[in-house]
């Protein structure tokens, strides 16, 4: 069994041990030391990453006791020195006791028991039992960031499992030999295997990004130390440059924004108002223009900027009077809109004319014998499409 030198000090960066075996899997290496102080994955907390002889470790896990370091070159020698990725451990390590003085803070203040939790490189949530109201969230991140402050020591023993009595547990340890219990100075105790800190000013800075219910419960997303200081600078240069576009203070920020999004409804209203108008208009004028063949009035029109929402309402108008079919087409979102549709008593297949407009110039689309609508990016603009069909049918 390989001896955890990282189960007794968390800040063992660099150490030297005996290669006992070698494991070729898939083109890497699953090397077992006789000792390391690489943190392998367990917990909700990730491996640690890192170096043995120059060698990238890539990735630690425990097996049966072993603990195997995967590394992508066979090392030549049996003594090896293992150097653990220094800022990787420290950000890992900081959201571990992190973790554990949140849930500390939740049960004592709300007997919310902590149910899930989950550590990457880049993101920590932990899951309680229970939902909590803004002004209790609130209340956990001010009492961590209080108890940072003052520095609680924390501390590690390892008891024997007919000693567990003795201790104030949060919870019960889950193994019943080799147990190690995380202390946090008058704050909490409770059994864990990670990696910790010696005393909580490490940690710098405690953040909840964001909480949302989940599984009955809650889940709640923990920034701490760099991470937490990142997202400060994040949204405080987000929100520099807010105000400089916008021209209001930081104060003002929330209330013009809310001012700009009435503006901008009052104006999308006023502009859907007047399109409804312009298509009404259309939809009265278009018929002036139709072309008149074999007790057919074709209208075979361009219609600039108009959507397929928007041909599909002209058209819709336009053929509840009888003896009509349209051909129209316009340019929207860098592709044209095409759309072939009739008077329901007209003896026509606009499914028919629209599959040979499509054979012709190479667009998609599909339909039934009373209206086709479809389109697609083609070579030509949708008025020389427009053209073409004009002579082609007329």
């Amino acid at each position: 069994m390989t001896e955890k030198l990282y189960i007794n000090d968390s800040y063992i960066y660099e150490f030297k041990g005996i290669i006992e075996e070698i494991i070729e899997k898939e083109g890497k290496y699953h090397v077992v030391l006789d000792k390391t102080g690489f943190y392998p994955e367990g917990g909700g907390q990730p491996s640690d990453i890192g170096s043995m002889n120059g060698i990238k470790v890539s990735y630690v896990y425990i097996e049966n006791g072993t603990i195997y370091h995967i590394l992508d070159e066979k090392p030549e020698s049996k003594e090896v020195v293992g150097k653990i990725d220094i800022p990787n451990r420290v950000d890992l390590t900081i959201h571990h006791s992190g973790q554990h003085l949140f849930s500390s803070i939740a049960f004592k203040l709300y007997n919310a028991a902590t149910v899930g939790f989950h550590l990457t490189k880049t993101k920590m949530t932990v899951d309680l039992d229970i939902q909590l109201a803004d002004r209790q969230v609130r209340e956990i991140e001010a009492k961590a960031n209080q108890l940072i402050s003052s520095n609680k020591k924390v501390k590690l023993y390892y008891p024997q499992a007919n000693e567990i009595d003795k201790y104030p547990l949060r919870k019960v340890p889950k193994v019943k030999e080799n147990i190690r219990l995380v202390e946090i100075e008058e704050t909490d105790f409770t059994p864990c295997g990670g990696t910790h800190v010696k005393g909580l000013l490490e940690l710098k800075l405690f953040k909840i990004k964001s909480y949302e219910n989940y599984k009955g419960g809650m889940r709640f997303e923990i920034l701490i130390g760099d991470r937490a200081i990142k997202d400060y600078n994040n949204k405080s240069a987000l929100m520099k440059s807010l105000t400089s576009e916008f021209s209001f203070n930081q104060l003002q920020l929330l209330e013009g924004l809310i001012k700009l999004r009435e503006n901008n409804k009052e104006l999308s209203d006023q502009i859907k108002e007047l399109k409804e108008e312009q298509l009404k208009t259309l939809a009265k004028t278009l018929p002036q223009k139709a072309l008149e063949k074999s007790g057919r009035k074709y209208i075979i029109e361009n219609i600039p900027e108009a959507s397929g929402k928007d041909l599909k309402q002209i058209a819709q108008t336009i053929t509840e009077n009888e003896g009509f079919l349209l051909i129209l087409a316009s340019e929207s979102d860098g592709k044209i809109n095409l759309l072939v549709q009739k008077s329901k008593e007209l003896d026509a297949s606009c499914k028919e004319i629209y599959k040979s407009i499509s054979d012709k110039h190479g667009l998609r689309g599909g339909g039934n014998d009373n209206a086709c609508q479809g389109g697609g990016k083609l070579n030509v603009s949708a008025e020389e499409l427009i053209s073409l069909i004009r002579d082609e049918i007329v």
